[in-house]
C-alpha cells in the first residue's frame, strides 16, 4: 500500500464497503465483505449480549445498548474519519508507517471483542477476586468490591490481543483469509494502545479524539435519553488534520480556526455523560452490588454447581481453546447466578443467595453521603475527602463509626454494611507529548489544535490557546466519594434505617 495515493485508497474503501447496517445513531453503516465475515463469527455475535453500559439500565431503562452496536458504530466513525479527509489520513499512514485503512477499520471494529459480561464492572471484580490483599486493605466484601486496582491485568484490550495472536481462534481464522499476518499483528497493537510507527494511527484508536470515544459519547447519551451527546460529528471530523508538534512529531489534531467550537462541545459532552450517567450515584451503587456478587461467586467457585466465569488467565485461554468464549454473556451470568442461588443443588452459600436476591429485587446499596470536589493536576486532594477515606477504610475507625451509628437508631450497623466508593472524572486531559520507543511513537494525550505559526502549521495543546473556554480546566479532575450502606434485603425499597443512622454518625464526625 505504500506510495498509493489517498483518493485511490478512499475509493477502494468505498468500493469494498457495500453491506449496509441500519443504526439509530449513524443511520447507515457500510461493511466490507471481510468485516461482515468477522461480524458473523460467534465470537463477535457474543457482543450482542454484552451490555455497553453495565448496570446503567437499573437507573435509565433505555440504557440497554450493547457492545455489538457500539463496535459497529466505532467502525463507522473510523471510516468517516478516513473518508471525509479525502484520503489525507490514509495516505499519511500508508506512507509514514505502512498502515492501511483495513487495519484501522478492524481495530475500531474489534477493540471491544474481549469485554466480559456487563463490561467494566466484571473486569474489576475479576481482578479483585484474585488479589490476596485487596487495594483497600480491608477484606470486607463491600470494601473489596469498591476498591479499583490501579491496573487490570486481564483487561478487555489484553483479551482481544490474545484472540488476535491465537492462530487457532475463530477471529484469526477469518482475518487470515483477507489480511497478512503482519496486518493482524498491527490490529492487536492498535487495540492494546501500544506505540506504532505513527502517533496518528495510535490516536485514531486510542486518544481524546478516537473513533471509540466519538461513538460512545453519542450512543450512550442517546440510549439514556440525554441531550448532552448531540455533538456535531460531521463538522468535527471535517476539521481533523495531521500536523507536527513543535518537536516535529505528526499528531492528530483539530483545525483551530474552524473546529475549536466543535471540539470543545464534544469534550464537554463527554464530561457531562460521565457526570450524569457513568458516575451517577445509583449506577455506582448497582455496580458495587454486582461486583460484590461476582467476587463472592468467584470465592465460592469450588462449591457452585457450574462455573460462571473463568477463574484465572489459564482458564480464559481454555475457554478460547474449547470455543466456549461465546457463552460469556450478560444473560449467561445472570442465569448462572440464579441457578446457583435459587435452585436445589446450586451450591451457593446463604451470603451469595442474599446478594443475588438484592440484584433481582433491585435492593441496591443506599447513599449515606456524597462529596465532590474539582482539583487541578497539581492541586492536593481536599483534606475533608482524605479524612473521609481514613474514617471509612481504617478498621478501627470503621468499627467506631459502626458502633456510633448503631447507638443512634433501631438497627445494628456493622462495619461490613457500609463502604466508600471513589470515582473521578477528567474534564480536559493534561497534554502529554508523544513518547518515542525506538522507531515507534505513542499517541499524544490531551486535545490538540492546528494553528498557523512562523514555521507553518503546527499542532499545539488546546489548553495553550487564550481563546479556549476549556483551557483553565486542563488536567482538572472532579473527585467523587460515595458512602453506601446495605439495608436488610427484606426491607421496603424506601426504608433506610441503617442509612439514616450512618448519615447522622457521619454528620457528628463533621461530614454533611
Amino acid at each position: 500500500m505504500t506510495g498509493v495515493s489517498g483518493p485511490i485508497l478512499v475509493a477502494a474503501m468505498a468500493d469494498e464497503a457495500i453491506y449496509p447496517v441500519h443504526d439509530p445513531v449513524h443511520r447507515r453503516i457500510w461493511l466490507t465483505k471481510a468485516e461482515l465475515e468477522v461480524v458473523d463469527t460467534s465470537t463477535f455475535q457474543r457482543l450482542r449480549r454484552v451490555s455497553q453500559l453495565g448496570l446503567a439500565d437499573y437507573v435509565f431503562p433505555g440504557a440497554t445498548r450493547t457492545r455489538f452496536s457500539h463496535s459497529v458504530g466505532a467502525l463507522h466513525v473510523m471510516g468517516e474519519l478516513l473518508r471525509v479527509q479525502k484520503g489525507k489520513l490514509s495516505e499519511h499512514l500508508a506512507n509514514a508507517a505502512g498502515i492501511e485503512w483495513r487495519a484501522l477499520r478492524f481495530a475500531a471494529l474489534l477493540h471491544d471483542i474481549g469485554h466480559l459480561p456487563f463490561s467494566h464492572p466484571t473486569e474489576v471484580a475479576y481482578e479483585q477476586a484474585q488479589l490476596t490483599v485487596p487495594a483497600s486493605g480491608s477484606d470486607d466484601l463491600l470494601d473489596r468490591a469498591a476498591a479499583f486496582p490501579q491496573s487490570v491485568a486481564k483487561s478487555h484490550e489484553a483479551v482481544a490481543t490474545d484472540m488476535l495472536a491465537d492462530t487457532d481462534s475463530e477471529i484469526y481464522e477469518v482475518l487470515a483469509q483477507h489480511l497478512p499476518h503482519g496486518t493482524i499483528s498491527m490490529i492487536g497493537q492498535l487495540i492494546r494502545g501500544r506505540a506504532t510507527r505513527s502517533a496518528v494511527a495510535s490516536a485514531l484508536v486510542s486518544s481524546d479524539l478516537d473513533a471509540d470515544r466519538l461513538d460512545y459519547v453519542m450512543r450512550d447519551a442517546d440510549s439514556a435519553g440525554f441531550v448532552y451527546g448531540l455533538i456535531d460529528l460531521d463538522y468535527l471530523l471535517e476539521n481533523v488534520e495531521v500536523a507536527p508538534t513543535e518537536k516535529g512529531v505528526d499528531v492528530l489534531a483539530t483545525n483551530a480556526r474552524h473546529g475549536t467550537g466543535a471540539l470543545e462541545h464534544y469534550l464537554l459532552a463527554r464530561s457531562f455523560v460521565y457526570s450524569q450517567l457513568v458516575n451517577h450515584k445509583t449506577v455506582a451503587a448497582a455496580e458495587l452490588l454486582f461486583r460484590a456478587t461476582l467476587i463472592q461467586t468467584l470465592r465460592e467457585a469450588g462449591s457452585i454447581a457450574a462455573p460462571i466465569l473463568p477463574a484465572n488467565d489459564a482458564e480464559v485461554r481454555e475457554w478460547f481453546a474449547e470455543r466456549r468464549f461465546h457463552r460469556l454473556t450478560d444473560g449467561y451470568v445472570l442465569a448462572s447466578l440464579g441457578y446457583a442461588a435459587f435452585e436445589t443443588g446450586g451450591g451457593a452459600s446463604p451470603h451469595l443467595r442474599d446478594l443475588v436476591r438484592r440484584l433481582v429485587k433491585r435492593r441496591l446499596p443506599k447513599l449515606a453521603l456524597a462529596q465532590a470536589a474539582l482539583r487541578g493536576a497539581s492541586d492536593p486532594r481536599p483534606s475533608s475527602m482524605d479524612e473521609l477515606q481514613i474514617l471509612i477504610l481504617e478498621k478501627s475507625r470503621k468499627e467506631e463509626l459502626a458502633e456510633k451509628a448503631t447507638n443512634l437508631g433501631p438497627e445494628t450497623v456493622l462495619p461490613e454494611h457500609f463502604c466508600l466508593v471513589e470515582r473521578d472524572e477528567k474534564v480536559l486531559d493534561e497534554f502529554k507529548e508523544p513518547q518515542r520507543e525506538g522507531s515507534s511513537v505513542s499517541a499524544a494525550r490531551g486535545a490538540m489544535v492546528v494553528v498557523e505559526k512562523d514555521a507553518g502549521r503546527v499542532a499545539v495543546p488546546l489548553a495553550t490557546r487564550d481563546d479556549s473556554l476549556l483551557a483553565p480546566l486542563e488536567g482538572h479532575v472532579r473527585d467523587l466519594q460515595f458512602v453506601f450502606v446495605l439495608e436488610d434485603v427484606e426491607q421496603s425499597a424506601k426504608a433506610k434505617p441503617r442509612t439514616e443512622q450512618l448519615r447522622k454518625a457521619l454528620a457528628d464526625e463533621g461530614f454533611v
